[in-house]
């Protein structure tokens, strides 16, 4: 009851700040899940990008024997 009793007293920033207060440290455990799942998703993009590249290597490789024995 408090809360919205401050929450219609106040000015938008005012709200802002209250909020950020009264919940920070929830704000601070999804701050670092966040950043959890950001290094995982570039870590697993990473990896995705190299085997993608090996592929294509591979790929690569075997198409240039093929266009030799074509030419004999």
């Amino acid at each position: 009851m408090t809360a919205i009793k401050f929450l219609l007293g106040h000015h938008q920033q005012d709200n802002l700040q209250y909020y950020v207060r009264k919940h920070s440290r929830l704000l601070n455990i999804l701050t670092r899940q966040i950043n959890q799942l950001e290094e995982e998703l570039m870590s697993n993009s990473s990896a995705e990008t190299e085997t993608l590249n090996q592929q294509s290597a591979a790929e690569a490789e075997d198409v240039a024997p093929s266009a030799e024995i074509a030419k004999d």
